[in-house]
């Protein structure tokens, strides 16, 4: 049980420090999505 706890902490501690590396990605795709596919992005559709 131990173990299973430290993995998750070790997951919190990681997207911690690389949220913001996730949330730039999720902007490069939308951009590309929309430059060169014309394509919205799903959030715009609604």
């Amino acid at each position: 049980m131990h173990l299973i706890s430290q993995n998750f902490l070790d997951l919190f501690v990681w997207l911690k420090y690389n949220i913001f590396l996730l949330l730039f990605f999720e902007k490069a795709v939308e951009l590309y999505l929309l430059e060169f596919l014309k394509i919205p992005p799903l959030k715009w559709r609604i």
